[in-house]
């Protein structure tokens, strides 16, 4: 499986120019090649453990990717994770057909559901955690792992993905002047886009206390296991919001809460939605626009929805004078 990746793999070409085109066939960026032979390896593991007797790769079949996936689906992991495995299944298909190792009239290793909703559409939800339920799920989840706290804190207050946050470096903090600074690979940003994020004031004693821990690392990270943390982040979201009745928007819903938090911000400076929606993208490194006003603000917090006393209730510092960060 890892030949046939590797004999996809174009690096150093548009994506954008791929998609226009329709081509679906090639693997361009780099940590999608290294997720993509990540996941076939797991996938590899998972079938020796179970078919000791599957040998080469034309063996595998529908039923064992099938099988795959619903062990993945009840360890409970994300929805995002079980799509980024199904989509690397599918491009080891790909991969595999074009090598000639599954006949090109073949049946598909892991085929679309046919009651899915249209390919192309965007199926993004606008959707954050409210500041309570942002404060619940914080105080349950440092009772148990206080580290893993503080990463989903740092996404909550500086709007970072996961990966983002998991790479974070001493280095990269600048708490005095309140930003994070963020490296292209160094940081796993996505795309390798670098940018820099505005902390509030309020939390620029967490920075501190946070930089502080890189400094005792001998590598200078934040965390250590960086790679396991995501998926354990992950597990531990949705259990907690489980347990506490609240809606699982998994880790990303901390980002998307920064996000709606920033908009409220910038709208209640005097901006326009317009502008508002810019210093969220910019924040959140994004290029467009659309992305945020699809994918991260919630309807109800945007100008004109007639919700200014939920809008305003966002604004606050919910975690103000909570224990140690």
């Amino acid at each position: 499986m890892m030949k046939a990746l590797q004999g996809i793999f174009r690096p150093g070409h548009s994506r954008y120019q791929d998609k226009k085109h329709g081509r679906v066939d090639v693997i361009r960026g780099i940590r999608t090649m290294r997720d993509m032979c990540e996941d076939a390896h797991r996938f590899g593991r998972y079938l020796r453990a179970r078919w000791p007797e599957i040998h080469e790769v034309s063996q595998i079949t529908p039923a064992m990717a099938q099988a795959y996936i619903a062990d993945l689906v009840a360890h409970g992991l994300s929805r995002n994770y079980l799509q980024r495995v199904s989509a690397s299944l599918r491009k080891v298909d790909l991969a595999c057909r074009k090598a000639g190792v599954f006949p090109a009239e073949g049946p598909e290793l892991l085929p679309l559901n046919p009651h899915r909703p249209h390919r192309g559409k965007d199926l993004s939800q606008p959707r954050a955690y409210e500041p309570g339920e942002v404060e619940r799920l914080l105080g349950a989840i440092r009772a148990r792992d206080s580290r893993m706290a503080d990463l989903l804190k740092l996404m909550w207050v500086a709007g970072l993905r996961i990966s983002e946050a998991c790479y974070l470096r001493a280095e990269d903090i600048h708490a005095e002047e309140g930003w994070i600074s963020l490296e292209a690979n160094a940081n796993h940003t996505k795309g390798g886009r670098p940018r820099r994020v505005a902390v509030q004031p309020d939390h620029w004693g967490f920075l501190a206390a946070m930089r502080e821990v890189g400094r005792e690392q001998a590598d200078g990270h934040l965390f250590s296991d960086r790679r396991a943390l995501v998926f354990r982040a992950c597990v531990r979201v949705k259990k907690t919001c489980g347990e506490l009745g609240i809606e699982c928007l998994g880790t990303h819903g901390f980002r998307k809460a920064f996000a709606a938090q920033e908009y409220c911000r910038a709208v209640k400076a005097g901006g326009s939605d317009r502008q508002a929606l810019l210093a969220v993208s910019h924040q959140l490194g994004h290029n467009r626009l659309s992305v945020a006003a699809r994918s991260y603000v919630p309807p109800e917090v945007r100008v004109g929805a007639g919700k200014t006393a939920a809008r305003d209730g966002l604004i606050g510092n919910p975690m103000e004078g909570s224990g140690p960060s």
